[in-house]
């Protein structure tokens, strides 16, 4: 086996070791509670009562925790959302609250959702502020407090300055998300192969190393615990879609890093796209002040 050490651990196929040791400690919690026993819970944590029924099962808490972001437990959202989140460029970890969730794995059509997050937006930057609370680390509070000050800025009714805000601080974010900290290969080739694409300018380099990752998995439906990583990169690949105003081609309707650094339009600075750029801020900058506390 082959490794690079970087700064966290998300093998794909395989469950993290941060994940894990999670895992572990809330199995030694309770004295007749094994790994086996949490495993066994893993088909249950789509179950509508499932987030109810994991405040006294701990091996059912344990295997939400692996395998659903807590604000999906109990919604019965799986992979039908996450390919959702992939294809409209939604990010829905931690963000929004577990109704919204619901209400929006409820539907089928990108409009309703959209329409969803819309009649809910009051709400949802309540949910990205609630999240901006805990980055407390140096490393996540200067960028929080930035990213609290663009959500005042939309409330206030100016969400173009609240979207170009947090579009700047979503692009080192959305970049350290899509780097896995330490990746295992089954072999020197796939490892080369690997590094290869990440490094290669005509894959688009640093703003296709989300895609990279989702492509490395197995066809089919994700993994338990790959899932909660997916969750938090599905947005990232439609965030970084390539825009180039030379080339002629219309710029993405949908909220774009490079629509905003090259060619902004009142189009693009939509209300619909300022409530996504606060959500992808607020879900990545939770992730990585927890991925801090865990590797301290």
């Amino acid at each position: 086996m082959h490794t690079i050490d970087s700064r966290d651990v998300h093998v794909p196929g395989k469950p993290s070791s941060v994940r894990l040791a999670r895992v572990k400690e809330l199995s030694l919690a309770t004295r007749f509670t094994t790994l086996g026993d949490i495993v066994a819970r893993l088909p249950e944590v789509d179950d509508l009562d499932a987030a109810d029924r994991a405040k006294t099962d701990q091996p059912l808490e344990a295997a939400l925790s692996m395998a659903r972001p807590v604000n999906w437990w109990g919604t019965g959202a799986s992979q039908d959302l996450l390919r959702a989140a992939r294809d409209e460029g939604l990010p829905l970890w931690r963000v929004p609250r577990r109704e919204i969730i619901r209400d929006l794995n409820a539907v089928a059509d990108a409009h309703d959702r959209l329409s969803i997050l819309q009649k809910h937006r009051d709400q949802i930057l309540e949910d990205c502020e609630a999240e901006l609370a805990y980055c407390d680390d140096e490393q996540t509070v200067g960028s929080a407090e930035l990213a609290e000050r663009a959500i005042r800025a939309i409330q206030s009714g100016h969400h173009e300055a609240g979207m170009a805000l947090a579009v700047s601080l979503g692009e080192p974010l959305a970049v350290w998300a899509s780097t896995p900290r330490v990746t295992a290969f089954d072999s020197v080739e796939e490892r080369d192969e690997w590094e290869a694409k990440r490094k290669s300018g005509k894959t688009g380099g640093k703003y296709r190393y989300a895609q990279i990752e989702i492509d490395r998995l197995p066809p089919g439906d994700v993994l338990p615990w790959d899932f909660n990583y997916q969750v938090l990169i599905a947005p990232i690949p439609r965030f970084f879609t390539g825009f180039w105003p030379r080339q002629g081609k219309p710029a993405p309707k949908g909220l774009s890093r490079h629509v905003v650094a090259h060619q902004p339009t009142p189009e693009h600075f939509s209300r619909s796209n300022a409530l996504l750029s606060v959500m992808l801020v607020a879900s990545i900058l939770r992730a990585q002040q927890d991925w801090i506390e865990e590797n301290r």
